[in-house]
């Protein structure tokens, strides 16, 4: 997704293998992905064609 903010919490630092961390994800086009993201589904984090993490959706702030 391109048209995405990640904002890392509780401050952005680099991760190593394993380790976690909560972020928030802000859709800059949100109408896109209203109806498409739901609590429990996952993604991956990419950098072009290479995945670079993977996460899990534990809350919505979608209004």
């Amino acid at each position: 997704m391109a048209d995405v903010l990640w904002t890392f919490l509780p401050e952005e630092r680099e991760l190593v293998p394993g380790e976690t961390s909560c972020c928030l994800i802000e859709f800059f086009r949100a109408e896109l992905h209203t109806h498409r993201i739901e609590e429990g589904d996952q993604f991956e984090i990419r950098e072009g064609r290479r995945v670079v993490g993977v996460g899990r959706i534990v809350k919505s702030l979608a209004t």
